[in-house]
């Protein structure tokens, strides 16, 4: 395996379009608005969005690792250290390390825009650590869908958009609706194939809540994100001539839908919601930039 394979397999680097997507779509509706942007702050926003993003997936690796859900030949998201690419003990330093250089990178910024982005920062760090770490441990709560939903969706963009801006808006938050619920469904579609696993290690999540009705659960946040889409169009100050652009990702989150209601859920349901996700996501961006 080589080196950035490796690291890319720890960061779980295919699901960064979950922080990335949201921070470019707040940009786009910073630079559409009426508003005065600083776009120095944008590349160091991203870089610390991404560094929160993937320390949160270290940790989320070491707890799991800890208590038993992660093992080897689960699945392809438990690489890290079920597959021993990392000692637990540097696992747990390299998230450590990822989660505090987020505040180190966009320090510009926090200085520059004072209390309401070093509360942002605070929320976007506390949950990322515990998402998995005790004693909250969020995820093990059936709390992470919740959790995901709103840190990757109207916290994110209304972050950077006041990042850019120094102004919050009720423009700022809806933008995040769509990602949110996105990045919800695909967190419930990797624990909707871990049901059983998770189950067993004591660990308690929706798609186990859901029962019976769990396969209807990733295309219910999946429509969800679509529904979110309509008041993006001439409501809380968005004017999105291209809303139905992310309908074009439709053939790459029908895949992923599929699979949810198969007898046993492929180990790649993951990686294909998380395509379908970039694309949405991706689509949803274009339509935020599209002309009037």
């Amino acid at each position: 395996m080589s080196r950035i394979r490796k690291w890319l397999l720890i960061l779980r680097a295919y699901a960064f379009p979950v922080a990335a997507l949201p921070g470019l779509q707040a940009a786009i509706l910073a630079a559409r608005s009426d508003m005065p942007a600083d776009w120095q702050y944008l590349p160091l926003l991203l870089l610390a969005l991404l560094a929160l993003h993937g320390g949160t997936n270290v940790i989320n690796d070491y707890y799991d690792f800890r208590t038993g859900l992660d093992q080897p030949g689960a699945a392809p998201s438990t690489w890290a250290l079920a597959e021993q690419l990392l000692r637990p003990r540097q696992a747990l330093r390299l998230g450590v390390i990822l989660l505090l250089a987020a505040p180190v990178v966009a320090l510009p910024a926090l200085i520059a825009r004072g209390a309401w982005l070093w509360g942002f920062g605070a929320i976007g760090l506390a949950g990322g650590f515990f998402y998995t770490a005790p004693p909250l441990k969020l995820k093990y709560r059936a709390s992470g869908e919740l959790l995901v939903f709103a840190l990757t969706g109207p916290w994110l963009t209304a972050a950077v958009f006041y990042g850019l801006t120094a102004r919050l808006t009720a423009s700022a938050w809806w933008c995040g609706m769509p990602a949110g619920f996105m990045a919800a469904a695909l967190l419930y579609a990797n624990n909707l194939r871990d049901c059983r696993r998770d189950a067993d290690a004591g660990c308690r999540t929706m798609a186990q809540h859901l029962g019976r009705a769990a396969p209807f659960g990733y295309a219910f946040l999946v429509a969800s994100a679509f529904l979110a889409l309509a008041p993006l169009y001439g409501v809380g100050g968005i004017d999105m001539p291209g809303v139905f652009f992310p309908l074009a990702a439709l053939p790459f989150l029908w895949r992923p839908a599929r699979m949810s209601f198969a007898e046993k859920i492929p180990a790649d349901i993951d990686i294909h919601a998380a395509r379908g996700l970039m694309v949405f996501g991706l689509l949803l961006a274009a339509g935020l930039a599209a002309p009037r």
